[in-house]
């Protein structure tokens, strides 16, 4: 996406987050889903189990990276419950944007509800099939929707978590693995060991 688009994202988003939601409580709108609590109790459970990672092309650098992301879960407090501030949409595809020339319409809500933008938009940014290609300008988005200092600062809590997510979906089995290139799996292992070393499993979820 050009800068215009990655602007015009940002505003429909704003717009979206600013739905009362009050009036979401009111009329029954449930979370999102994965949402804070939900998120953290499916990954620690997953990487409780074993996982075998005999079939992949790197099974060293996966090791290690759900090594280090069943470190960083089990450090984590119990229970994430932070009080829901926006609407989202929950899955941003690209393919669940579209762009009319002046502006962004945003499509799909089914797993879409009460959340907060740092829960949101870290499932955007770290996307698999946004973060590979670079779709989105991650730092314009943020700036497009108005994040507070301290929004700014649950986020980075939570990009790794949803790139843990990924790395546990493309595991050998997985349709996600069955459906990206090879290589993908040992990449997403990287990108959450950069994360972590960046010190993004510091700051609070939420």
């Amino acid at each position: 996406m050009v800068p215009i688009q990655n602007a015009a994202l940002g505003r429909a988003l704003r717009r979206l987050f600013d739905v009362p939601v009050g009036a979401a409580l009111r009329a029954g709108l449930p979370g999102r889903r994965c949402g804070s609590s939900e998120l953290i109790a499916l990954l620690r459970r997953r990487l409780r189990d074993p996982i075998d990672v005999s079939e992949c092309t790197d099974p060293e650098v996966v090791r290690t990276a759900l090594h280090t992301a069943r470190g960083l879960l089990e450090r984590l407090p119990e229970e994430q419950s932070p009080h829901p501030t926006i609407v989202g949409i929950a899955d941003l595809n690209p393919a669940n944007v579209l762009w009319d020339g002046d502006r962004c319409r945003l499509v799909d809500f089914e797993d879409g509800g009460l959340s907060t933008p740092a829960c949101d938009l870290a499932d955007h940014f770290e996307h698999i099939a946004v973060r590979p290609r670079n779709m989105y300008d991650t730092q314009l988005l943020v700036r497009s929707v108005g994040l507070t200092p301290d929004e700014r600062s649950a986020l980075a809590g939570h990009r790794v978590l949803w790139a843990v997510f990924w790395l546990l979906a493309l595991l050998p089995g997985s349709r996600a693995h069955a459906r990206n290139p090879e290589g993908t799996l040992e990449g997403q292992a990287e990108r959450v060991l950069d994360l972590i070393e960046a010190g993004c499993d510091r700051p609070s979820v939420e």
